[in-house]
């Protein structure tokens, strides 16, 4: 519902505009064009109560809009949009009062609005203004201003010289009123067409997520398995280190064991991430990071991290309200794929870019990238491009599933000979200066080693 009135509250504010246009440029050209006396002051005070409603309107909008509160007022939005809606009716009536009443060709617009308002309003509001919009039209039958232009004229030729002047006000209220119907009509149905999309979008994402939960499960009863031989051996290979210790066994034996029990931690580690509920740490909650704080949690105990350039096209000073743990585990994995990718030599770029309601970190790497049929694959379960030993096939599947549950994206792009750049997005909380207090004004370039 708030995305919906987003859009219907843009386009029935560009609408209206259009419409204040069109009441000037028409009653400038009766005027001065036609000649005709026609009340121009109270005609112009009803054009601009329409402009200065909607001048409001706008204002309210772009308020909104900036602060981020239209789930706070969708209420109050609906309502405003209810109450315009019905202003626009007793303008137009006004309108057509002043200027010969339900003869005026332009009395046609009645049906424009009542079409509008059986989208953008309540049900039970549209019936009600339908029966409105006939009884008016049913009054300016009988009561209203003649129009000089009207009765004297009717069957005068008009300005093209073939068509009455009357004929020719039907036929340019007509092109007005297709036009406006066919604008919404087809905006309608792109956004019918766009809904269908989300929906087929979220299908796959709970797709996703369900075969996630399944994973998980099995992730987790297998860490909890693993766990008591694990620390059975890491005891064992301890007291096997003090042995040989005391025993006076050569370095190499020594670093063996203690090869053995740094691997055995590594282990326990991945372990206790595998416990975790789909790449989330259990109990997580949200934390307030700031782009360079998220990126410090991404690089930290990454190897080869130093062959990472980071790039803030904002100071970093953007708050956004993540999981730590996970979004962290998430990224680290991109960006471990693109060491990967590049090799020994390579270097890989993080590009930090803010927008209005989000941020978007662009991981690109000048590895030999991915052809197509490898590029629509990437992202399955288990499916991996890297050597026996090497890879899951789990890191992307399991980014964008915490992706998807923080509301952002990750989209893969890549080209043969060139690379590959991972671009994910996601949600901005809200504006705010760093700590130390910059404003964000200049970009930043900072590598870290």
């Amino acid at each position: 519902m708030t995305e919906r009135l987003q859009i219907n509250v843009s386009w029935l504010l560009a609408l209206r505009w259009a419409a204040v246009g069109g009441q000037l440029i028409t009653l400038l050209f009766v005027w001065l064009v036609l000649k005709a006396d026609v009340p121009k002051a109270p005609l112009l005070l009803l054009i601009g109560l329409t402009a200065l409603t909607n001048l409001f309107f706008g204002s309210w909008y772009i308020w909104v809009d900036r602060n981020y509160l239209w789930r706070e007022w969708t209420a109050v939005g609906y309502a405003l949009v209810d109450i315009i809606m019905t202003l626009d009716i007793l303008l137009l009536t006004g309108l057509l009062y002043l200027t010969g009443g339900a003869g005026n060709p332009f009395a046609v617009f009645y049906l424009v609005n009542l079409a509008l308002a059986a989208v953008v309003v309540r049900s039970w509001l549209v019936w009600l203004i339908g029966s409105v919009c006939v009884v008016f039209f049913t009054i300016l039958s009988i009561w209203y201003v003649p129009l000089p232009l009207v009765d004297p004229l009717t069957g005068k030729k008009g300005l093209s010289g073939i068509l009455s002047l009357m004929d020719e006000g039907r036929l340019v209220a007509f092109i007005a009123a297709s036009a406006a119907i066919a604008y919404f009509i087809a905006r309608l149905t792109r956004e019918v067409r766009d809904r269908d999309i989300e929906l087929e979008a979220a299908r796959q994402r709970e797709s996703r997520n369900e075969k996630l939960e399944a994973m998980a499960t099995l992730a987790a009863g297998a860490a909890h398995e693993l766990a008591t031989p694990l620390s059975t051996i890491a005891v064992v290979a301890r007291e096997l280190e003090l042995h040989l210790r005391s025993s006076g066994a050569s370095e190499e034996s020594l670093a063996d064991t203690t090869l053995i029990r740094t691997e055995l931690a590594q282990c326990r580690t991945i372990l206790d991430r595998m416990a975790g509920r789909a790449g989330e740490s259990v109990g997580e909650g949200m934390t307030e990071l700031t782009p360079s704080a998220l990126i410090q949690e991404v690089l930290t105990g990454l190897p080869h991290a130093d062959r990472v350039e980071v790039i803030f096209e904002d100071n970093g000073g953007v708050a956004m309200a993540l999981p730590r743990v996970a979004i962290g585990q998430a990224l680290r994995g991109l960006v471990k794929n693109a060491i990967d990718a590049v090799g020994r030599e390579g270097q890989v770029s993080i590009r930090m870019t803010p927008a209005r309601a989000s941020v978007e970190i662009a991981i690109q790497d000048t590895g030999p990238g991915m052809p197509i049929e490898i590029l629509r694959r990437v992202g399955e379960p288990f499916f991996t491009t890297k050597q026996p030993g090497e890879g899951t096939g789990l890191g992307i599947f399991l980014a964008r599933a915490v992706l998807d549950r923080l509301g952002g994206s990750l989209e893969l792009v890549s080209e043969v000979g060139v690379g590959t750049t991972a671009r994910v997005v996601l949600p901005r909380a809200r504006s705010r200066s760093t700590e130390d207090g910059t404003d964000g004004s200049a970009p930043v370039s900072s590598q870290y080693s």
